[in-house]
């Protein structure tokens, strides 16, 4: 799975929440925010941080938004730049559009001009967004907390016929494998010497900045 690109336009305070979880991946980031003190307070968080006036069309147009997969719109209270954003997302390309609003008639304004999905923010709704994102290219994804994860999923190809200590993932990445499901039996009860199998589907703990390298 190639790991997602993502803009956050818009620092509000769901923006800022969304960039701070999303940046624990490991994934390209782009911030755009008109609040130059907010842009490099956040700097450190995202891959590129770049300050503009985001009701702004022809600002937009030269951030590099057409190498981006997945863009968040956070300007709830400021329609005309949310409608610019989502558009100029939608022209140059962005796979995904998600926005914020505040009504439920600017949410149908911003789904008409091409947000996928639009949400009222809050700093839940963006601890959920931000799971259901990671999450959506495993089976399952747990949170455990902190830099730490459980994801499931098919093994590997390479992986197929092979013990689990031959994989040597702890030695490697410091991975533990923590649970195999063999027909539709999730079980913590196996050795370095079971065989991986191709039905199989296997629980794996790890840094959630590592979750890509495993699918």
């Amino acid at each position: 799975m190639k790991e997602p690109s993502y803009a956050i336009i818009g620092m509000n305070r769901f923006g800022r929440k969304l960039t701070s979880l999303l940046a624990a991946t490991g994934s390209q980031i782009l911030i755009v925010d008109q609040d130059s003190d907010i842009i490099n307070r956040y700097a450190d968080y995202a891959t590129y941080a770049v300050c503009l006036d985001p009701s702004n069309p022809h600002a937009l147009q030269e951030i590099g938004l057409e190498h981006i997969d997945i863009a968040v719109v956070d300007l709830e209270n400021n329609l005309e730049a949310a409608i610019m954003s989502v558009m100029a997302a939608g022209e140059m390309g962005v796979k995904r559009i998600i926005a914020t609003a505040t009504t439920n008639r600017t949410a149908e304004i911003l789904r008409r001009i091409g947000a996928e999905e639009v949400i009222i923010p809050q700093d839940e709704s963006a601890v959920r967004l931000a799971k259901r994102l990671i999450s959506e290219g495993f089976l399952e994804y747990y949170d455990l907390g902190g830099n730490l994860c459980v994801i499931k999923i098919h093994p590997k190809k390479e992986w197929v016929g092979k013990k689990i200590r031959e994989l040597r993932l702890k030695e490697k990445y410091r991975v533990a494998v923590v649970a195999l499901e063999t027909n539709g039996e999730m079980k913590n009860e196996f050795t370095s010497d079971t065989v991986i199998r191709e039905d199989s589907m296997m629980a794996l703990s790890l840094k959630k900045s590592q979750i890509y390298d495993f699918v």
